[in-house]
């Protein structure tokens, strides 16, 4: 193989002056997940499976968007598919560049991480392969599970980086601690199995943590907490020792996050705008 270090600069460019959203967004159940994804401020093609039922109400009652749903527990004739072929489909819509470019489709939501991992569980091939890499032991197969996950996300990353698009997907955050006004202090991300968390969050360049929060006619509203951090017990799969790691950090990649206020309204538009700044600014402030 040639080495060019020229050719190889011009493909790394386009990586380093990336500002599109790749976001996973945590938050506990029914916190404003779903309708953060329909805020995007273009067209969203929005894939959701079963257990996300809700989610498609959500989406649609708060979007600023136009949304496109796409069930990926049904078939186009309403179906139920099992866990192996929601997969696939998803992978065959992630897939369909050609089609999402014509369709004019500019951002993409999944809904969510957690509803994919139980269907990844849920596959035979996964039995198979814990069966075959791990003799049977499903405690430590953490890795098998990531592998799983990765076509997923290397398949929105292409998508990004081919066709421009923004993407987000929503995972369940299970929160250990919060002060007295209701800030989340602890959190961990709902995924099973070793280092699952650890091996997928951290493969999305931006990181948003969404909370309820009680306003001053004491309804309670989503808010983006711009300081949360979250953390995941694990043991180390050769000495079992219990190892905390706090590496999920809210952030927008190339962002000045020190520049943020302690929470915003949820509006995936704007992280948008902030990501193109590379530091937090007052909106109506723009012409």
């Amino acid at each position: 193989m040639t080495i060019n270090l020229k050719a190889a600069a011009r493909v790394a460019d386009a990586d380093i002056k990336n500002v599109k959203l790749g976001a996973v967004i945590l938050g506990t159940p029914s916190a404003g997940k779903s309708g953060l994804l329909g805020t995007f401020g273009c067209k969203t093609l929005y894939a959701y499976f079963g257990g996300e039922s809700h989610g498609p109400i959500s989406t649609f009652t708060h979007s600023t968007s136009e949304v496109v749903p796409y069930p990926l527990s049904l078939d186009d004739e309403g179906k139920a598919l099992n866990a192996t072929q929601a997969y696939n489909r998803l992978l065959t819509l992630l897939k369909a560049k050609d089609t999402l470019k014509a369709e004019g489709i500019e951002a993409i939501a999944i809904d969510g991480l957690t509803e994919l991992e139980n269907a990844i569980l849920d596959m035979p091939v996964w039995s198979e392969r814990v069966e075959k890499e791990k003799k049977g032991q499903t405690s430590y197969a953490g890795d098998i599970t990531v592998s799983m996950f990765r076509p997923v996300l290397d398949a929105l990353r292409a998508l990004q980086r081919d066709i421009g698009v923004h993407y987000a997907v929503t995972c369940i955050l299970d929160v250990q601690k919060y002060d007295e006004v209701g800030h989340i202090l602890e959190s961990m991300p709902k995924l099973k199995g070793y280092d699952v968390a650890t091996g997928i969050i951290l493969q999305f360049p931006d990181r948003l943590m969404i909370r309820p929060t009680v306003n001053d006619e004491g309804f309670a509203v989503p808010r983006l907490q711009m300081t949360a951090k979250a953390h995941r017990n694990t043991a180390d799969q050769k000495t079992k020792v219990i190892k905390k790691t706090y590496n999920f950090r809210v952030q927008l990649a190339g962002c000045d996050m020190a520049t943020f206020p302690e929470s915003l309204r949820p509006d995936l538009s704007r992280m948008i705008k902030y990501k193109a700044a590379k530091k937090y600014f007052k909106i109506e402030e723009v012409k």
